[in-house]
């Protein structure tokens, strides 16, 4: 993409790893996806039968709100009448569904091991990329060496080994991300309905510079509970109502994500428990781990 774009590249500043990190969470993350399939099935068929297909559907909440179906002017009463699957973009940052996916990570205790150690291998199972995303390097710390896997433009090691210590890293494939339908204000569309009424969207535009051509400015939305994602992603269109927006909740978008922070201590320990403590401040990818001593 360095040749097609010939825009100057800016030094590197902290903030560029913490956005890598959070652009791997959008890479990997698949629950939206689960959110948007849900809600055309219950457009489709009984609650009763919903219940039946995907049992883990949630049930009525505390709060009266309107039937979701309701909301639309004539909600498809079949599989045949609901809209199409998007077509996915080869360059959209936004992932099509696709099947279901997996990492791996086996550990065994010494007692297990011909040679009388621990074990642990990893295989995290991310995109074949290139360049790769994942390239191996050695690191001489204060608390002594350790080699593993590192991300470019991250100072961390993601998963890797000590002289004491190893770690590994897999997909969680949490339900860490919800969709909520917001009603916009019939007489202005720049505010959503609240708890106390209607409510001002933040705003913020945003400039697209094009090759061989004027820069487009778009305008970015967040309501109290998220970034609001245009229709064309994921496939919201077909289960937004009309005079509707869906706004995305992630652990992502949290303020307090010290996950850069753990990964760094992780890197510094020495046994387990000190891998489990760094791993108590983690948020987001959300990723299981795996640890030996």
């Amino acid at each position: 993409e360095f040749f097609l774009f010939s825009n100057e590249i800016s030094p590197w500043v902290p903030a560029d790893s913490l956005a890598i990190m959070k652009l791997m969470g959008v890479q990997m993350a698949t629950q939206v996806q689960t959110e948007v399939l849900r809600a055309r099935v219950a457009l489709a068929v009984a609650p009763e039968r919903l219940l039946d297909i995907l049992p883990d559907a949630p049930g009525s909440g505390v709060a009266a709100l309107p039937e979701y179906a309701a909301l639309f002017d004539a909600a498809p009463t079949d599989f045949a009448a609901l809209a199409p699957e998007p077509v996915s973009d080869p360059l959209s940052p936004v992932p099509a569904r696709g099947f279901a996916g997996a990492s791996n990570a086996w550990a065994a205790s010494a007692t297990r091991s011909a040679a009388g150690g621990t074990l642990l291998a990893n295989d995290p199972h991310l995109g074949l990329t290139a360049p790769t995303i994942i390239y191996l390097a050695r690191l001489e710390l204060s608390s002594g060496g350790i080699i593993g896997g590192t991300i470019p433009g991250m100072p961390a090691m993601m998963l890797g080994r000590s002289e004491n210590f190893g770690w590994g890293l897999t997909s969680a494939y949490l339900d860490d991300q919800d969709l909520f339908i917001e009603e916009l204000d019939p007489d202005d569309p720049s505010r959503v309905r609240g708890p106390n009424g209607f409510e001002p969207m933040r705003t913020r535009p945003s400039i697209i510079r094009i090759k061989d051509e004027a820069p487009v400015t778009i305008e970015l939305q967040w309501t109290a509970n998220g970034p609001v994602i245009p229709g064309h992603h994921y496939g919201l269109a077909a289960v937004t109502p009309p005079g509707h927006v869906a706004a995305l909740s992630w652990t992502l978008f949290t303020g307090a994500d010290t996950s850069l922070s753990a990964t760094l201590k992780l890197m510094r320990a020495r046994s387990v428990s000190e891998g489990i403590a760094a791993g108590e401040s983690y948020v987001a990818p959300a990723l299981n781990l795996v640890m030996v001593d």
